[in-house]
């Protein structure tokens, strides 16, 4: 699902999305995979180099991955697509999981 993050320039904040993994229909808990995000301002290709690594939060059974913009990776003012990679074995998804914008 595609959201809209807004954060002013210069704080420091995290931004999450919320993840829900299946196998054979059953539910799934991902948090042992490495997780990545990257943000691609418009114009710009994606690259390797763009990859930022991000963590999981955990609330019951929900998952969500997240990254805190201003200290994991520093932006300058903008918009940005943002996306996010897990690696899994085979399986390594990238999701387009939104727009943020810096102001």
């Amino acid at each position: 699902m595609s959201r809209q993050f807004e954060i002013l320039f210069g704080c420091v904040k995290y931004i999450k999305s919320e993840i829900v993994v299946t196998i054979n229909g059953a539910p799934y808990d991902p948090t042992a995979d490495q997780v990545s995000w990257a943000f691609v301002a418009p114009g710009e290709d994606m690259d390797a180099a763009l990859w930022t690594a991000g963590s999981w939060e955990t609330v019951g059974t929900r998952h969500w991955v997240r990254i805190l913009v201003g200290a994991d990776v520093a932006l300058a003012r903008g918009t940005y697509s943002v996306y996010v990679r897990i690696t899994d074995d085979p399986e390594i998804p990238l999701e387009h999981v939104g727009r943020l914008d810096v102001e």
